[in-house]
């Protein structure tokens, strides 16, 4: 009798395993031809499927009796961040620009040499508020380019850098070269600001 009971106790095991090998393969199979973006559902009856539906293009399968509704996709969990990359090398120095001058004024008319090159303070004068001359440069500026920097002198109303390299006789500078910071809104100098300047 003792032998009968475990040998019914060894076929329910062996049966359980088998139900689960073919669940797995089933499952597999379908997985395996499965867009991995997509989940599916599907009845599963005595380890087989049935009635697989695509999530989302139809309505969830309608199992028979006995018969499990089960989903699966192909998609996990996503997984933990990984570790933070080493920091890269330095890059090597890049060339040097291709103006032939810049240069960092304040907006006094300040010359800052730090951050100027061939541009020294003799060369720029300051003859009245929102304009700035530059002469005796060494060379024959054939474009300007300013740019306004962050402090502005006392006054009102906005100021926009202007250049004129090729200084016209109604100018104020009867120079090489003139910056002038100008109010859009009249057309007339407006008051003194900060500003970088590059030479070409």
């Amino acid at each position: 009798m003792k032998r009968l009971i475990a040998a019914r106790r060894r076929l329910l095991v062996l049966g359980a395993v088998a139900s689960v090998a073919i669940v797995a393969a089933s499952v597999y199979g379908y997985g395996a031809l499965a867009d991995t973006s997509q989940s599916y559902s599907a009845c599963l009856k005595n380890g087989v499927l049935s009635n697989v539906v695509i999530d989302g293009t139809g309505p969830a399968p309608v199992c028979p009796h006995s018969a499990v509704l089960i989903g699966w996709s192909q998609s996990g969990p996503q997984g933990p961040s990984g570790a933070t990359g080493q920091t890269g090398q330095t890059g090597a120095t890049g060339p040097a620009g291709s103006a032939v001058a810049y240069a960092h004024v304040g907006f006094d008319g300040t010359v800052d040499a730090s951050r100027s090159k061939n541009i020294t303070q003799a060369m720029v004068t300051h003859p009245q508020p929102g304009v700035y001359c530059f002469d005796n440069l060494g060379f024959t500026p054939k474009n300007v380019v300013a740019t306004i920097g962050g402090i502005i002198g006392v006054g009102s109303g906005p100021s926009v850098p202007e250049v004129i390299a090729d200084i016209p006789s109604f100018s104020i500078c009867d120079t090489q070269a003139e910056v002038g910071m100008v109010d859009p809104s009249t057309g007339a100098f407006s008051r003194d600001a900060s500003f970088y300047v590059a030479f070409n």
